[in-house]
């Protein structure tokens, strides 16, 4: 369970994995309280959750949960920006325009995709590892070790299109967390276009996106789960 908990602007957020008909599911919980009332509820849910992905779906890391001492909080301001910095580089194709430490990890649907360490491991969210015996996989593996940085910096996220309405940023000033609702939008296109490569995805994604910062830099991203749109 991951709560994300903003008494400023009276919203509150979880991720969490539930038993759901006996199989696993990731949830993702907003709530939305004026005046002592919930005035919005929204709920994401995906129930395709391989065996795979469990063990980082069973203990959420600590910079997720932990409070952090008042003299060391960044400001509200800081950590909306932080935040925003994320997708902002998502769509400039540069990881240098996200505020990112650089041993940031990141999960998705509970698949670890960035800063494996050698050999490497996943690079996507599914079960399926690469290997080294071809030179697709060797590709893989390698882009599976790169840093949140470094992976935007080739390019291999120009096919989200855009990332809007980054919504509800919801920011707990105590743990020092930022959880976002935001919807990818892919068309097809690409900013950075192979010749000959066929068209890309034609689907928008909507999920919930935590973010773990500390000192004005994300140190840890838990996406999930993925709920795709036609």
């Amino acid at each position: 369970k991951i709560y994300v908990d903003d008494p400023v602007a009276g919203q509150v957020a979880l991720q969490t994995r539930l038993k759901v008909g006996g199989r696993n599911a990731l949830v993702a919980i907003r709530l939305k309280v004026d005046r002592g009332k919930i005035q919005e509820v929204e709920q994401l849910y995906d129930r395709e959750i391989d065996d795979a992905a469990i063990p980082l779906l069973t203990t959420p890391v600590p910079v997720l949960t932990t409070d952090v001492p008042p003299g060391e909080r960044a400001s509200r301001d800081l950590l909306f920006r932080v935040a925003n910095s994320y997708f902002d580089a998502l769509e400039g194709d540069n990881g240098k325009i996200g505020a990112f430490a650089d041993e940031c990890v990141r999960h998705e649907n509970g698949y670890r995709t960035v800063n494996n360490p050698p050999p490497g491991g996943r690079m996507m969210p599914a079960p399926f590892i690469p290997t080294a015996d071809t030179e697709q996989g060797r590709e893989m593996l390698a882009f599976s070790m790169l840093t949140c940085s470094e992976q935007i910096d080739t390019k291999t996220f120009a096919h989200m299109k855009r990332i809007r309405p980054r919504r509800a940023l919801i920011i707990d000033e105590q743990k020092q967390t930022v959880a976002t609702f935001p919807l990818f939008v892919h068309d097809g296109t690409s900013r950075n276009p192979q010749p000959g490569a066929p068209p890309g995805m034609i689907l928008n994604l909507v999920t919930m996106e935590t973010f773990g910062i500390r000192n004005g830099l994300i140190y840890h991203v838990e996406a999930s789960p993925f709920v795709t749109l036609p």
